[in-house]
């Protein structure tokens, strides 16, 4: 996965150190500063924020974890004082190195969007799996859309004409298959992929883009008797 970078975080409690501030203004990081638990997760609500910054280690991380924040958040303490026993940081860094607290919180974000990513890659694994496991078309029509909406947020299933060379939906779920600009996404298993690409739809069909790719686990899922073409699922 690409790397984002460090955007934007939230410092949480005392206004932080001129060093601090200095360190991530430099790298053209964003830091807000927010006086208690209540503005941070305020913050969080408003506007993405890459990872919270907690100057008292001991001040609430726990509080925040139950109000629904799962983001990166970094325990800044004092170099002489006593190191935090929570488990809710990801890292504990002294107040007194900005640059390593800088180069510390943008290896807790980059972690935290790796292992969202692994997750999310199980997921659609998982949904392969399921589609593979399709007995015959009809069932797939029933079960596909819900599995691919569920990893991709949505989905429609086409049945491929050849004489118009067109797609037919027959069966769609998930936000409004409308889309802007092309999306291209993949996840293989055993050398397996199913590509989603984002288009418009045009008056309930659509034409078959020589980049668009169909899923060979799904191409003889039809039931018996069917024709090649009854036989071809395109998932988009």
């Amino acid at each position: 996965m690409e790397s984002r970078g460090l955007d934007s975080v939230v410092y949480v409690g005392r206004t932080p150190a001129r060093s601090i501030a200095t360190a991530f203004a430099d790298a053209g990081v964003e830091l807000t500063p927010a006086p208690d638990l209540a503005a941070a997760l305020d913050a969080t609500e408003r506007a993405p924020v890459d990872c919270l910054l907690f100057a008292d280690a001991h001040g609430g991380i726990a509080r925040v974890r139950r109000r629904g924040y799962s983001g990166p958040a970094v325990a800044v303490v004092d170099p002489d004082g006593p190191i935090p026993d929570d488990t809710g940081f990801d890292a504990v860094v002294p107040a007194d190195a900005p640059n390593r607290l800088l180069a510390r919180t943008r290896d807790v974000v980059e972690e935290h969007r790796l292992d969202a990513e692994r997750r999310a890659g199980r997921r659609r694994v998982a949904a392969l799996e399921r589609v593979r496991e399709a007995a015959d078309g009809s069932e797939l029509v029933e079960t596909l859309p819900s599995i691919v909406a569920d990893a991709y947020r949505s989905a429609w299933l086409g049945r491929h004409d050849p004489e118009a060379d067109t797609l037919e939906p027959v069966a769609a779920t998930g936000v409004a298959a409308s889309v802007g600009a092309p999306d291209h996404r993949s996840v293989g298993s055993d050398g397996d992929h199913l590509r989603h690409r984002g288009r418009r739809i045009n008056h309930q069909r659509e034409e078959v883009d020589p980049g668009s790719v169909r899923s060979e686990r799904c191409r003889k899922l039809g039931k018996q008797g069917e024709t090649q073409s009854e036989q071809t699922y395109w998932i988009k």
